[in-house]
Parts: C-alpha cells; structure tokens; sequence
C-alpha cells in the first residue's frame, strides 16, 4: 500500500510539471516575434494550481528573424528537479497583401 501511494505521489508531481512546461511553452508560441524582445520577466516564481516552481527563460537571437527560447522549470518544494524545453520561433516575411500585419 505505501509503495503504490508513493507512486501515486510520484506520478501527480511528474504530471504538474509536464503540464507546466507545456503551458509555459504555448505562452511562448502564442507570442508574437515582435513581442519576445520586450519581455524581461525571466526569473519569475508563478503558482498553477497547487504547483508552485520559479520559471528562468533565456531568449537567444540566432539571427534578426530567428529565435531560441530556453525555458526551465524549477519546483519549489525540490529544486533539484529541473525540467526544460526549447521553443525555436521564427519571424515569418510579411506579405504585400496584409497592410499592417
């Protein structure tokens, strides 16, 4: 019984962290490439839920129209349970028949 109320323990905390790292990614995909340069919260502590954990994000400009954002993870109540991902972004070329996109 406490081995598997242990798992369940285990497998709660993994689920919230997956879920906020695919949150924080979709935050970053859904922002627009003219925004990712004014963004300056990089080290932040957010709750979701009953999930506390600090979010470092790093932006990298490969190029003027390519960018690497590197997020990372840190629960609070075990900081060495750092999870990360990457989301590579790209501004698209406008196109002559969008006025003001």
């Amino acid at each position: 019984t406490f081995t598997v109320a242990s798992r369940g323990r285990t497998n709660d905390i993994v689920a919230k962290r997956n879920a906020v790292l695919v949150q924080e990614a979709n935050k970053f995909n859904a922002m627009t490439f003219a925004n990712l340069a004014g963004f300056t919260a990089t080290n932040v502590t957010l709750t979701s839920g009953d999930f506390t954990y600090n979010r470092r994000v790093t932006i990298t400009y490969n190029t003027s129209t390519r960018a690497t954002i590197k997020i990372v993870i840190t629960p609070s109540k075990d900081a060495t349970r750092k999870d990360s991902v990457f989301v590579h972004r790209v501004n698209p070329p406008g196109s002559p028949l969008c006025v003001g996109c």
